[in-house]
């Protein structure tokens, strides 16, 4: 039987003020008094919003009565490594890689030094891919949960769950702030990851599929970036 419709509209607004929530929290973290001076040189602003990210989703979730870690994704689920999972999100790198050099010019690519690639590696294509999911498919996506029966088949073949489309719809609005330095077409690809690991994470319960996704995608948009700035 499914969740009746006010029921489901009631937890959908609920959701996304948690969300909207742990944006602004999280957006803010940086200017909390004393933090700048403590901050070391390294650590950006982006990083620190995402740390907040994973330790408010980690401290939300373990406030809710009887839930477990491994119902937020923090488990291997049914999910096993294979082959097919970096064949298929192959096209997701590639739209990352093209989204990336048409909304940038030539001009606009800096130079980047091997610590910044290092940088790179380290706080956006791990950090931030681990931190980011685990606030839309694990926290808000399993919130959602009750959801998970409605839904529509996408070409016959994949079933995307209401969380699922609720957590890729925002994640690609999430990206809107950084649409002025990437350009719009990055809340379009962000969108398109979300359904993508979102569907990873509905089929397998584990949050692992979607962050190696997340991953691969944070490597085809930054990727080519570095090697024109290393031909420049």
């Amino acid at each position: 039987m499914g969740v009746p419709l006010s029921h489901a509209i009631v937890r959908i607004i609920g959701i996304l003020l948690l969300g909207l929530m742990v944006l602004l929290v999280a957006g803010n973290a940086s200017r909390i008094p004393g933090l700048a001076e403590l901050k070391p040189s390294w650590l950006s602003e982006r990083t620190i919003i995402h740390t907040m990210f994973l330790l408010l989703t980690l401290a939300i979730w373990s406030a809710l009565p009887g839930r477990k870690l491994g119902e937020c994704g923090f488990a291997m689920g049914t999910f096993r490594p294979t082959v097919g999972l970096f064949l298929w999100v192959l096209p997701m790198a590639i739209l990352s890689t093209i989204g990336t050099l048409v909304s940038r010019s030539a001009e606009a690519i800096p130079s980047q030094t091997q610590s910044a690639f290092f940088h790179e590696v380290v706080f956006i294509w791990i950090f931030a891919s681990i931190c980011e999911e685990c606030f839309t498919r694990g926290l808000l996506q399993s919130l959602l949960s009750p959801l998970s029966g409605t839904g529509f088949m996408l070409f016959r073949r994949w079933f995307l769950g209401a969380p699922v489309l609720f957590s890729a719809l925002f994640f690609g609005l999430m990206h809107i702030p950084v649409a002025r330095e990437m350009g719009p077409i990055v809340v379009i690809l962000a969108t398109l990851l979300g359904l993508v690991a979102g569907y990873y994470r509905q089929q397998t319960g584990s949050l692992i599929p979607a962050v190696i996704v997340h991953m691969l995608f944070n490597i085809g948009g930054s990727l080519p970036v570095w090697l024109l700035s290393r031909s420049g």
